[in-house]
């Protein structure tokens, strides 16, 4: 049906080391008419072709052409490992990793004592013989209920998970400096 995607389209995918679906997402299309269309049973849809052959025009013009002429070249090199940094350089991350723990770390308390507040303020709403706070009262209600709600429980999964993170790359630098 299209012969161009048909003989291009696998070839480019090998070129680039791309999956099925990240060139389908590149192209802006399901997965499903990239691979019927790589397998002819279908034509490229339309966003998909100009995409391609954005794709295609941004290719060295060597590449492009052999490409077209089903020539595949080589695949690009793959580079080389990446030298360690040096000792400054890991100093300078370990300072910064440990400033955005401590700042993680206090956020985080802050939070974890907020919810705690909001959750002694609903059980004194909750009393049999609640506080008359007058005024205050709905605000008092309202920031009880922000304190502990989904929103404030996910917010504090996310910071844990964050500092989580952090700390594991804090010792992955601790560990490359011995």
């Amino acid at each position: 049906m299209d012969p161009l995607a048909t003989d291009l389209l696998p070839a480019l995918r090998r070129y680039l080391n791309l999956t099925q679906p990240r060139m389908a997402e590149l192209l802006r299309i399901s997965r499903v008419a990239l691979a019927a269309a790589e397998c002819g049973t279908r034509r490229l849809p339309a966003p998909g072709r100009t995409q391609l052959q954005a794709i295609v025009a941004a290719l060295p013009a060597a590449v492009a052409g052999a490409l077209l002429q089903k020539q595949l070249p080589a695949a690009p090199p793959v580079p080389a490992a990446a030298q360690p940094p040096d000792p400054a350089t890991l100093a300078r991350r370990r300072q910064r990793l440990r400033q955005e723990i401590a700042r993680l770390d206090e956020e985080l308390s802050t939070s974890l004592t907020n919810t705690a507040r909001g959750q002694a303020r609903l059980a004194l709403l909750a009393a049999p013989a609640p506080p008359d706070l007058g005024e205050q009262s709905q605000l008092f209600e309202q920031e009880a209920q922000a304190w502990t709600g989904p929103i404030a429980r996910a917010e504090q999964t996310l910071l844990a998970a964050r500092l989580a993170g952090l700390q594991r790359e804090l010792a992955l630098v601790d560990a490359a400096t011995g």
